[in-house]
């Protein structure tokens, strides 16, 4: 079709600055954390028997974290993690013997394989001489799977009992490596293309090593798990339990001739060193066992922990088991909701019992314990007859946007990927859940409008309920400031099937009644975007001109792909372009052909400066100042993962750039940090380092505080910039 002249593209530019970002000016700038606790998947626990009160705990996407008070208050400790998958823990190793030492495995299952072929971004092992607040890189020719495909965690990381400058690794692909010197080198032991569950010593023989396997999944061999052992250190190998799996392990504290070794669904237990095996009969309730735990003090206590059903333990070795978390209202307690958003949602199976994935027990006082969970870690000073929440200082949540309220300077929406929409009313030292029980209660939230003009009228587009498994897709308003909503409406997509997603939306007008948003189409809908004019109760396809197939992708992919500034509406698609047209036309027009790369992921136009256009890619950023007839690209050349574009709304000179580090950049190629300008894209400086920089992929400017801007992580959750003056 012939465009109209309106939208003609004419030539495109590229320029970048050749400036590295390493060499750039740093800006100082003030971090503070967002006070919401808890949200995420903790996977791995580890207890400093030199300082019984110090514990740490290892995410999926957050990192590592660290309690000095027997798990009532935690700090974040990420110092010195900078790709994606560096976060993404799987075990963690205390060493008591020299005060302040930890090691840390780290991967990503989905990307190891290709990273293992063609450079090695993984993961990793380091270790850390301050209790976790630097870590310093050991080696990445061993990596883990913490997060994505064949996700596992547990003791991945073994000491040899009597020199603890010899660390074995098992690896989720490269098999078992041993450093005999705390790190500094590592050689491969065996099992060379194996993927590992774990290694074990034998703190009586050190030759002793006990190896769990699992099939390939990657499918290069046919080769069965199980479990393994070698009496010569190694040198040579034999299968002592023949399952698919040998998930985990554990030695009774007394008796060391009996092990207890989990595949994932079933217990075995062999009471003669392994020689002899007999599978236990569990609990019809036990759905799954991923850790198996002897309790210190107790003769015959064995203890499982799996999944939704929580924990069971057996005091004569498997005939009958107790299940003390059944009744979640008698077994769990909970902070205020001040201090915990989760507060608001007790006692329901998803906030008490979600994927339960390890449990830790304090050898010295076998009375205090540790599990962990989807959303928190709980204690237990009971011997686990009940359990106390403590998320105090969790940073978890894997945050799609942050939207300040443009009325009120004290409320604040974090919009994340498994717990909804929170809201601060104090500035963001407190969350909770606005939203009443309902339809609208857990999701992943993608986009949030607030009517400026009365900032009780609330949009939102949603995109998955993990809760409830068909249900996908949702436009929703509501008037009363976020407690009800309705949703919304004739002719869009809805629960449309898996990965469905409603990611876009665009407000045209001030009344909230001219609404565009984005549907990525792998249901049974077309894919494009829709449009009403009548605040969401009919809608239609507003698609002509924009390509055919998937578009837009989920929140994780590409924020914001929809943005509307006067009579002008951007779309920015995953692979095939972005797009412009007119209000009062009908056709999208593809702009920035040949220059701005497919591979988007933001779009920005500034409201002072209409014809101002940012466009952030995985290749870097993209400035048109002609409505899109031009494109320059601008900003250091390691400013590649462009994910999120903020202009100051004080300032239109100033520009901020999220820039994570995701494992498919090119190694070194990618500096990740919080980039800005202050000349409208000439030049760049970085703002110092946050906590966790590596995951920092959205940025907000507060609208009504100069130089406070909001970064939200994929995974380690929302924080608040205080920008100084150099």
């Amino acid at each position: 079709m012939k465009p109209s002249r309106t939208l003609l593209v004419g030539i495109y530019v590229i320029s970048c600055v050749t400036l590295s970002a390493a060499e750039l000016p740093i800006v100082p700038c003030e971090w503070s954390r967002l006070n919401i606790n808890g949200g995420g998947a903790i996977r791995v626990l580890a207890l400093d028997k030199s300082h019984p009160d110090t514990v740490y705990c290892g995410c999926d996407v957050a990192g590592v974290h660290r309690s000095d008070d027997a798990g009532k208050t935690w700090t974040m400790c990420n110092t010195g993690l900078r790709n994606d998958a560096d976060y993404a823990v799987t075990g963690l190793l205390v060493d008591d013997r020299n005060p302040g030492r930890v090691y840390m495995a780290s991967g990503h299952g989905d990307w190891i394989h290709i990273a293992w072929q063609k450079r090695p971004l993984g993961g990793a092992v380091f270790r850390s001489d301050d209790k976790g607040g630097h870590w310093r890189l050991l080696t990445r020719d061993v990596s883990f799977s913490g997060e994505g495909d064949g996700k596992h965690s547990g003791n991945v990381l073994e000491f040899d009992p009597v020199d603890h400058n010899v660390i074995y690794a098992a690896g989720y692909v490269q098999g078992l490596w041993v450093t005999r010197n705390a790190g500094t080198t590592w050689t491969r032991l065996g099992f060379e293309g194996k993927s590992l569950t774990g290694v074990w010593v034998d703190p009586d023989d050190g030759k002793r090593l006990l190896v769990g396997v699992r099939p390939d999944r990657y499918q290069k061999n046919n080769d069965p798990g199980g479990l393994f052992e070698s009496l010569n250190a190694g040198k040579t190998w034999k299968k002592i339990l023949d399952v698919t799996v040998a998930h985990d392990l554990a030695r009774h504290p007394v008796k060391h001739d009996w092990i207890a070794a989990t595949t994932g669904d079933e217990v075995h237990l062999s009471q003669d060193r392994g020689k002899t095996w007999r599978k236990l009969t569990l609990n019809e309730k036990c759905r799954s066992t991923y850790r198996v735990r002897w309790h210190p003090g107790q003769p015959q206590r064995l203890w499982t922990v799996g999944s939704t059903n929580g924990i069971f333990f057996s005091d004569d070795l498997g005939k009958t088991w107790v299940w003390p978390t059944q009744d979640p209202k008698k077994t769990f307690r909970y902070p205020a909701v001040e201090e915990a958003y989760i507060a608001d949602r007790p006692h329901q199976e998803w906030t008490a019992l979600s994927g339960l994935s390890d449990l830790l027990i304090d050898p010295v006082r076998p009375n205090r314990m540790y599990v962990c969970c989807e959303y928190s870690v709980n204690t237990s000073t009971d011997g686990g007859v009940s359990w106390e929440f403590s998320p105090r200082g969790l940073n978890l949540l894997c945050v799609h946007d942050i939207t300040p309220d443009p009325v009120d300077p004290n409320t604040i929406y974090v919009l994340n990927a498994d717990h909804g929409l929170l809201k601060s009313t104090d500035g963001g030292r407190h969350f909770r859940w606005p939203i009443a029980e309902g339809e609208f209660s857990v999701n992943e939230t993608a986009r949030l409008w607030i009517n400026p003009g009365n900032n009780q009228h609330l949009i939102l587009a949603l995109t998955y309920d993990w809760k409830r498994p068909n249900f996908w897709t949702r436009v929703g308003v509501s008037r009363d400031g976020g407690v009800t909503w309705k949703s919304l409406g004739k002719g869009l997509p809805l629960d449309d099937g898996a990965r469905s997603w409603l990611t876009g939306l665009a407000v045209l007008d001030k009344a909230g009644r001219e609404l565009m948003v984005a549907y990525n189409g792998e249901g049974k809908s077309r894919p494009g975007v829709y449009a009403t004019k009548d605040g969401g109760e009919s809608w239609v396809r507003d698609s002509d001109g924009l390509p055919e197939g998937t578009l837009f992708g989920s929140p994780w992919t590409s924020q914001p792909n929809l943005v509307a500034v006067d009579d002008v509406i951007y779309a920015g698609t995953n692979d095939k372009g972005i797009f412009r047209r007119l209000q009062r036309e009908k056709t999208w027009i593809q702009i920035g052909r040949d220059v701005v790369p497919s591979s988007f992921k933001t779009l920005a136009v500034c409201p002072r400066r209409p014809n101002s256009v940012w466009v952030g890619t995985q290749n870097g950023l993209f400035v048109s100042h002609d409505r899109g007839k031009t494109f320059q690209r601008v900003g250091p050349e390691k400013m590649l993962q462009c994910y999120y574009v903020a202009v100051d709304p004080f300032n239109p000179d100033r520009w901020f750039v999220a820039v994570p580090d995701l494992w498919w950049a090119p190694a070194g190629q990618n500096e990740p940090g919080i980039y800005v300008t202050a000349d409208n894209g000439k030049s760049f400086s970085r703002l110092t380092d946050m906590p966790c920089v590596g995951k920092a992929w959205r940025v907000v400017c507060d609208p009504h505080r100069k130089n406070v801007i909001y970064v939200g992580c994929n995974g380690p959750g929302s924080w608040r910039g205080e920008v100084k003056s150099k």
